[in-house]
């Protein structure tokens, strides 16, 4: 396991981040358990977790789970999502942070939470930013499991009606680019999901990865990507199927992320 500072705030973390989203949910709280485990002695030191996972009983396992080991990693959390329907209780006021966050001290069971500033690529790169990077496997879509005209594989985010996987990753397009991805990872000996992950990490600007297994399975297979290399031929082969700076497919607008251009009238 490669260990990156993150950013100019003094602190070291490991390549891939343990995401914990499935932790207290799909995943129940003995599994869970034992994944975090796992990935420590794999030598992840990094955990992300949010309020909003499975209404925070993702914090409150990770604390769980972490209770005699806290010194050893960095949690960090986040804020801003919908905790109830009151007016108060969802956005990026100080009222809803401060209280959201004596919440998650609860729950996670410690006296800090490592917090972690994400923006643009160029200007984190410019500021001495550290980056983590989000969803990577596209929810699952990079796996290569969901193919164009055919039903969801059972047990995955689409068929459990996940409500964001049908908002972003869950388009044809995306499905037909993970297809034609499948060969250049086989040329490594590598699954798809281990390929895409190599591809993040190889990015200078990213300090860490963010993986999201729900299963001990999904974890062991993400932790393989720890010694794909890719060529600047892989690079080149992804830049045709994909432009830099695009998506897969046109007229994609992510609804809780929307772009939508410069404001107009008065």
């Amino acid at each position: 396991m490669e260990y990156r500072s993150l950013g100019r705030a003094g602190v070291k973390v490991s390549q891939i981040c343990l995401g914990t989203m499935m932790f207290g949910g799909p995943t129940n709280e003995e599994d869970s358990i034992r994944i975090i485990h796992r990935a420590i002695d794999a030598g992840i030191n990094f955990l992300d977790t949010a309020n909003v996972y499975n209404q925070g009983e993702s914090e409150r396992v990770v604390g769980k789970a972490m209770r005699s080991m806290r010194d050893e990693v960095v949690i960090a959390t986040k804020v801003t999502g919908g905790m109830g329907d009151g007016v108060n209780q969802s956005g990026s006021s100080r009222y809803h942070i401060m209280m959201e966050v004596e919440a998650s001290l609860k729950r996670l069971g410690t006296d800090r939470i490592d917090h972690i500033e994400v923006e643009l690529l160029p200007f984190c790169r410019e500021n001495g930013l550290g980056v983590v990077s989000y969803s990577p496997l596209a929810r699952g879509v990079l796996a290569g499991k969901y193919l164009p005209g055919r039903p969801h594989p059972s047990g995955s985010r689409a068929a459990r009606q996940d409500r964001r996987i049908y908002q972003t990753e869950l388009r044809d397009e995306s499905f037909e680019v993970a297809q034609e991805l499948k060969p250049l990872a086989e040329v490594h000996g590598k699954t798809l999901t281990q390929f895409a992950l190599a591809w993040v990490l190889a990015n200078p600007i990213i300090t860490s990865v963010i993986i999201g297994p729900r299963t001990m399975e999904q974890l062991k297979d993400n932790l393989g990507c720890l010694d794909c290399v890719l060529s600047q031929a892989d690079e080149e082969a992804i830049d045709q199927l994909v432009s830099p700076g695009e998506h897969t497919g046109k007229g994609y607008n992510d609804p809780s992320y929307p772009v939508t251009g410069r404001p107009t009238g008065k």
